[in-house]
């Protein structure tokens, strides 16, 4: 009758087979654990650079936007700041008070929009 348990031939071919065989799907879980971390990371990393890019395309428009409303916006004010009283009030009996507000507005909520 042949010997049963860790000295019988089964029993040591079966531990040389499992040992090796335990120890490879552990090393193989782990690679395929980094390599699923580094995939995800690539992706953030490919997200990230997709919006740099994106924001590169709107930053020269935007600046340029920008640029063009400080201008109004300068130029309105001291339009503003060098008429008179006077000249306010007769403008206000045309109507240019309420044309200027109006702008004034339109620029304030632009700016804050922005």
């Amino acid at each position: 009758m042949g010997r049963v348990g860790p000295r019988s031939l089964a029993g040591r071919l079966l531990a040389v087979l499992l040992v090796p065989m335990i120890g490879l799907q552990l090393f193989a879980f782990r690679e395929v654990r980094r390599q699923r971390e580094a995939a995800d990371s690539a992706a953030d990393v490919s997200a990230q650079v997709s919006l740099v890019q994106d924001t590169g395309l709107l930053t020269a428009p935007l600046f340029v936007e920008r640029t063009a409303t400080d201008r109004n916006l300068t130029a309105f004010i001291e339009q503003v700041e060098s008429t008179s009283p006077t000249t306010l009030e007769q403008s206000a009996a045309t109507g240019e008070l309420a044309a200027i507000e109006a702008r004034t507005a339109q620029f304030l909520s632009a700016l804050t929009a922005a």
